[in-house]
């Protein structure tokens, strides 16, 4: 049951950060998953752009994205329907609890997490 996707071809991972050293360190952290293609931004309009055209079967996003006007809330809202998004941030409350539940995230992470582990169960493997 676990390796119902290594037959197929593989699964799309987009990872969303404004800091470039996370987007690197996850990454890497994610080479050695099998069948997973991973491609990363760093804002909410290059998300949008890629993933309109490669349509990622995962999105994890950090919620907050610098000192753009988007939030990787926002990006769960336009994504909601098209991809499995999850977020995350270094602070985990409530409210963003809350507010990640309403715009259709399927789960809220707190960073540091096992990045491999971690988006292997977002993925149903």
């Amino acid at each position: 049951m676990h390796c119902r996707h290594h037959s197929h071809s593989p699964q799309r991972f987009l990872l969303i950060d404004d800091d470039v050293l996370i987007l690197k360190a996850m990454t890497r952290a994610l080479g050695k998953v099998p069948s997973l293609e991973v491609r990363t931004a760093s804002s909410y309009d290059e998300a949008l752009a890629i993933a309109s055209t490669w349509r990622p079967d995962l999105v994890l996003s950090d919620i907050d994205l610098g000192s753009g006007s988007h939030s990787g809330f926002d990006i769960a809202l336009a994504l909601r329907g098209s991809a499995t998004v999850a977020l995350m941030s270094g602070v985990v409350d409530e409210d963003r609890l809350a507010l990640a539940t309403e715009v259709g995230a399927v789960a809220l992470l707190q960073k540091p997490f096992q990045v491999a582990a971690t988006v292997l169960h977002l993925l149903g493997r």
